[in-house]
C-alpha cells in the first residue's frame, strides 16, 4: 500500500507498505531506495518530469516504482524494484490530472486513480488499467476545491486508502474516510498545516 508522499524541492519522498522510504529526483528519474540493514540503493525509473508513484501493483506485499507521464498521458508501472521497462502501461487521463496510488478497496493491491485538479474531482479505480488499455474509474466524487493538492493515506486504519487535500491558499488540510461517496465526499477532519 502506498503510505504517502511529500515533495522536497526537486524531489519527492515516498514510502511503501514495508515502511521502506524512498526519495525520487523527478528531474532525473533517479530513485534512492532504502534497503534492509540500512543504506540505500540507486535505480532509474521513468523520464525526467514524470510524476513518480510507488505501490504494490502485483499484490506481492512489496512496493515498486511507477510513473505518470503527463506528456503522453500514460502510467508506467514496474513489478520489481530495479531499473527496466514498465510491466504494465495504460492511458490515465487528461493534461493536468494528478495520479494517485493507493489501495482504495482494501484488497491489498494498489491501483492508480486520478484527481482532476481543475474540477476538484476524484476518479477511483479498484483495479489497474489493462496493459496498453485505458483507465476506467469505478466511481468518482467531488472533494475539495479546484487547485487543491491531493495525497493518499489510510487515515482511519481500516485498510482502505482515501484522499486528503492540502489547500495552499489557506494552509488547511482536509481528509475524508468515505471511500465510496455518492457524488460529494464529506470532510472527516481538517487542520492547519503550513
Amino acid at each position: 500500500m502506498a503510505a504517502g508522499s511529500a515533495a522536497f524541492g526537486a524531489g519527492i519522498a515516498l514510502a511503501d507498505s514495508t515502511e521502506r522510504p524512498s526519495f525520487v529526483n523527478a528531474n532525473t528519474g533517479e530513485w534512492l531506495v532504502s534497503v534492509d540493514g540500512g543504506g540505500h540503493s540507486s535505480l532509474y525509473y521513468g523520464s525526467p518530469g514524470d510524476q513518480p508513484l510507488v505501490g504494490d501493483w502485483d499484490c506481492d506485499g512489496v512496493g515498486s516504482p511507477g510513473a505518470y507521464r503527463s506528456s503522453d498521458g500514460y502510467v508506467y508501472l514496474r513489478n520489481a524494484v530495479d531499473t527496466g521497462p514498465g510491466t504494465v502501461r495504460f492511458f490515465l487521463g487528461m493534461p493536468g490530472d494528478i495520479a494517485l496510488a493507493g489501495d482504495f478497496n482494501g484488497d491489498g493491491c494498489d491501483t492508480v486513480s486520478i484527481y482532476r485538479r481543475a474540477e476538484g474531482r476524484v476518479y477511483v479505480a479498484d483495479s489497474l488499467g489493462a496493459d496498453d488499455g485505458f483507465f476506467v474509474a469505478d466511481y468518482d466524487y467531488f472533494f475539495g476545491a479546484p487547485g487543491d493538492t491531493p495525497f493518499v493515506g489510510d487515515f482511519d486504519g481500516d485498510g482502505r486508502d482515501t484522499v486528503g487535500l492540502h489547500r495552499e491558499s489557506t494552509g488547511f488540510v482536509y481528509f475524508t474516510n468515505d471511500v465510496n461517496p455518492d457524488g460529494f465526499a464529506q470532510t472527516e477532519n481538517s487542520f492547519f498545516y503550513g
